[in-house]
């Protein structure tokens, strides 16, 4: 059985504040569907862009 719960960009941010990066990447799926994490980055460089902030490069802004 799977439960879509909504995922805080906010939430996730500071638990990588807490963890090392690899050991959070590591344990991020394990929590989150894929769909969420998904929506959560999607979500995050919607807010950066709204924000005027620059984009990765590795990030298209046309498909935000």
């Amino acid at each position: 059985m799977e439960i879509e719960v909504p995922v805080n960009v906010e939430d996730i941010l500071h638990e990588a504040s807490i963890y090392h990066a690899e050991a959070f990447l590591e344990m991020v799926p394990k929590f989150f569907s894929r769909a969420d994490i998904e929506d959560a980055l999607r979500a995050h460089f919607k807010q950066m862009l709204d924000n005027n902030k620059p984009l990765p490069d590795f990030i298209d802004p046309s498909k935000l």
